[in-house]
């Protein structure tokens, strides 16, 4: 049966949800005599994963690693950890995080510094899946070190009660050096537990009243291409590349499948009593599921008519969300809450979500790049007389677009333009950390003393501000240069306030009591109270380190390039300002929402293919409806899993298609004449709207001013993972 089991992902909740840290992958058996590694990019020196069960189906989960950092790109990919939890029967316990330094000196980084973040699949379907994760930013590690981490991650609530399932991969050769790898897996001894490991053969011994399985393996197989090898390969056609061994959990249909899986269960027909059980309660009707039937099928006469027009309300009414079984939770949903939920597609939550949040606003709006975001949508504007919504900031505080015309003709810009993108992305760090270590001068805000770092939400990230200053992120975070109309260069920034901002969110958030989730009601706080205050002063404290940062960007990008600028357009889109309407005064919360007053001009970017704009507000009804907004950009319609498809990182099953490929992106590029670095899939400019189809909707409220044809874009790679990014 097991087999079965793994194939049909039965066990796959278990997996997803195992505490994992960005690519920490285990290992298969020792295949090479030793050889020299120090090319590589990373060498995991030890890989202990232990699953403790208990009879009843809880126990827990530890992971202990020691990593050696051997290139600039693993310590960017290991500066945040991310370690995957179920909220609703897990609890992560950061245990340790320590970098220890060449001359023997160790520098260890708090459990407290830990972030809880929804995983992409609970923000792409946050009624289906319950998936956290907890990221940490890893203090002072660089190339050379050694990462040691441990976290222990209980099981408080068994899946099935009684029952438990799980399953463990070990890399493949050619993809990670393991040298040590330690599997164990333990249970009571007088509970059945059907272990499948058909090419890995554990050591099992008794002791106590508990049966243990341990394996050791390990991946001595190099990548035998380096940090730089995929570019090599990629220019030789994979000539002299040294033939990888096969993976040995590979099947004969070249289906990767789990090293070792072990589950309690004896038949199918147990899995179906169990899931049986879960569904049976779900699926009665309640009282105001009857009401609502009746209502529907009110002017049906006949049984085929009702059938008829309970089909046509659920077709029209109810939304499937597509999400890979396993990924979620094994949890049917009760008939009364897909009533009352509906799902919904992307345009309908976004509506639902901008009400939810003017039931507790004075005004509200939605502009026509708007999607689904955390309690407030993106491309949402919310106004009170006496309050400020945290949650309608958002968490990247004062992100928003800079634009600068430079004197500098397109044809100069278009001659070297390979140099230049080269240049500028070996200048201005993206993604995570700081690549480039020129001093930047500290701006008068960052010192100790400025007004709002007294604050406890703000004075310990201090530190962490002044290392990030200047720097990109990723996502849909860039650095772009621009030709207009008149073919004069511009150059177009995009990011927020960077780890900073969104600490401070976080802090407001937990001490205003917030909900956690995409579709719940907005924090909103009481303007004059002591946390309203505070908040509103480390916004602005945040607001005026955005500035700055865009200001350092455009201005080291204008030196790089030898020219002078001539005029400058800045601002923010997730902010909240104090403004005048109809002669009252409010708390004006724009988030991924663009000030458009009259004669305010405006940087408004597009894809990474198509032109970007420079706008101005023009006064009509249209635009005092929408408290004198537009958009930030061209809005997504397509999720960044959903572009990428969904991979395992460890065996390279293929769980979910990606709907867009790096193929596809580079013919829309090239197709621009447009010079790239760096960029994923999941920011192709199939993700998006077109800009001039958004305009089109806000024709009444702004006016264009200038036309941007992108002819170089930077941004952070397809690898590239950052909690603020967004």
């Amino acid at each position: 049966m097991l087999p079965f089991l793994i194939r049909l992902g039965l066990i796959c909740v278990f997996v997803s949800s195992m505490a994992v840290a960005q690519t920490a992958a285990p290992a298969l058996e020792k295949t090479a005599a030793p050889v020299d590694y120090s090319k590589e990019a990373m060498v995991f020196e030890r890989y202990e994963m232990t699953y403790r069960m208990h009879a009843d189906g809880t126990g827990e989960r530890a992971n202990h690693v020691l990593l050696r950092v051997q290139s600039e790109g693993a310590a960017r990919q290991f500066s945040v950890l991310s370690f995957g939890y179920a909220a609703a029967n897990e609890t992560p316990h950061i245990m340790l995080v320590r970098v220890h330094k060449a001359d023997g000196s160790t520098v260890d980084t708090p459990a407290a510094d830990a972030i809880d973040m929804a995983a992409a699949v609970t923000r792409e379907a946050p009624l289906y899946s319950d998936l956290k994760e907890k990221h940490v930013p890893v203090r002072s590690l660089s190339v050379g070190d050694t990462l040691e981490y441990e976290v222990t991650t209980t099981i408080d609530k068994a899946e099935a009660p009684g029952e438990f399932w799980g399953a463990h991969h070990f890399s493949v050769p050619g993809t990670f050096v393991v040298r040590d790898e330690v599997l164990t897996v333990e249970a009571p001894r007088d509970k059945y537990v059907q272990m499948w490991s058909p090419n890995h053969k554990p050591v099992v011994t008794e002791k106590d009243g508990v049966r243990s399985y341990v394996w050791h393996v390990a991946q001595l197989v190099p990548t035998a291409k380096g940090e730089q090898g995929a570019d090599t390969e990629a220019k030789d056609g994979g000539k002299g590349k040294a033939k990888t061994p096969k993976d040995l959990d590979e099947d004969g249909e070249g289906r990767k499948l789990p090293s070792v899986a072990w589950t309690t269960f004896h038949t199918w027909a147990e899995v179906g009593d169990w899931y049986r059980g879960l569904s049976l309660a779900r699926a009665q009707p309640s009282d105001a599921l009857k009401a609502r039937a009746e209502e529907i099928t009110k002017e049906a006469k006949t049984p085929e008519e009702q059938v008829r027009a309970i089909y046509q309300f659920v077709s029209e009414r109810t939304r499937y969300v597509g999400i890979d079984f396993g990924v979620g939770r094994y949890q049917p949903h009760a008939a009364v809450e897909v009533l009352a939920n509906q799902y919904g597609d992307c345009k309908d939550k976004t509506l639902n979500q901008i009400k939810t949040c003017a039931a507790t606003a004075d005004r509200a709006a939605l502009m026509a790049d708007g999607h689904l975001g955390y309690a407030v949508p993106i491309g949402g504007v919310v106004a009170y007389k006496d309050a400020i919504s945290p949650s309608g900031v958002g968490f990247d505080i004062a992100c928003g677009n800079k634009a600068v015309c430079l004197d500098m003709p397109g044809s100069e810009l278009r001659a070297r333009i390979g140099p230049i993108m080269d240049d500028l992305w070996s200048t201005i760090s993206f993604g995570v950390g700081r690549r480039n270590p020129e001093r930047i001068e500290q701006p008068a805000m960052l010192q100790a003393g400025y007004p709002g770092w007294e604050l406890e939400a703000t004075g310990p990230l201090r530190h962490k501000a002044n290392a990030q200053l200047g720097t990109i992120g990723s996502g849909n975070h860039y650095v772009d240069l621009f030709t207009d109309e008149h073919d004069r260069v511009w150059i177009g920034v995009h990011f927020g306030s960077r780890g900073f901002g969104h600490g401070v969110a976080t802090w407001f958030l937990k001490a205003a009591g917030a909900k956690d989730g995409m579709e719940v009601e907005p924090c909103v706080l009481d303007a004059n109270s002591d946390l309203g205050e505070q908040y509103i002063r480390a916004m602005t404290l945040a607001g005026e380190y955005a500035y700055a940062g865009r200001d350092w960007v455009c201005d080291r990008v204008a030196k790089l390039l030898g020219a002078p600028i001539v005029e400058s357009i800045h601002n923010h889109h997730n902010f909240a300002w104090r403004e005048e309407h109809d002669g009252q005064q409010y708390w004006v919360v724009r988030k991924g929402a663009t000030p458009a007053f009259p004669g305010q001009k405006g940087f408004v970017g597009g894809t990474m293919a198509e032109p970007a704009v420079i706008l101005e507000g023009i006064d009509s009804e249209e635009s005092k409806q929408a408290l004198y907004s537009t958009v930030h950009g061209a809005g997504r319609v397509m999720g960044r899993r959903e572009a990428t498809g969904i991979t395992d990182r460890k065996t390279g099953e293929v769980k979910r298609p990606a709907k867009v490929t790096r193929e596809m992106l580079n013919e829309k590029v090239a197709s621009a004449k447009v010079e790239l670095r760096g960029a994923g899939v999941d920011e192709s400019p199939h993700c998006y709207k077109r800009l001039n189809e958004v305009l089109t909707a806000h024709s009444n409220t702004v006016r264009i001013l200038h036309t941007l044809t992108p002819v170089g874009v930077a941004m952070a790679g397809a690898n590239e993972w950052d909690p603020y990014k967004d």
